[in-house]
């Protein structure tokens, strides 16, 4: 994910030239970390408390471990910001200050692409689980 956010984002420029890039990192991490939410509450939790557990409960678990590191991340921006000077959360535009609500419309719409992502994958999770409560060793990590 670093590369795809570091390498193209950056050094091919695609936060410039693409306008929604930002937003699509947004989703897809967020996504990517709700799957991570479903493992972390697998490790958690026993595989016989697993079966009997609410997959409403799991979900949102997923959903709200993908949207809480999606608004640390925005804390990693502010402190980027703040105390190097970087332009991480677009609060400026060519070089001048943005004003009121427009210097909050990148870090807002990231917050919103971070919660749209996680439930999108909680959803479907919500789902898999509701088909196939097995569904979850998948997302188990193991020695091979």
């Amino acid at each position: 994910m670093y590369i795809v956010r570091f390498y193209w984002g950056t050094g091919l420029h695609f936060y410039s030239r693409l306008y929604y890039w930002d937003k699509f990192l947004h989703v897809l991490s967020a996504g990517l970390l709700a799957g991570l939410g479903y493992t972390v509450f697998n490790v958690l939790i026993s595989k016989q408390l697993r079966q009997t557990i609410s997959a409403l409960l799991m979900s949102l678990f997923a959903a709200t471990f993908g949207s809480t590191i999606g608004v640390l991340w925005e804390f990693y921006e502010f402190t980027g910001d703040s105390l190097l000077g970087l332009n991480m959360q677009r609060y400026m535009a060519k070089g001048h200050l943005l004003l009121g609500q427009a210097a909050l419309l990148d870090t807002m719409g990231d917050l919103l692409a971070d919660v749209l992502g996680s439930c999108l994958i909680a959803i479907i999770g919500y789902f898999c689980i509701k088909h196939n409560r097995d569904w979850l060793d998948k997302l188990m990590f193991t020695k091979k």
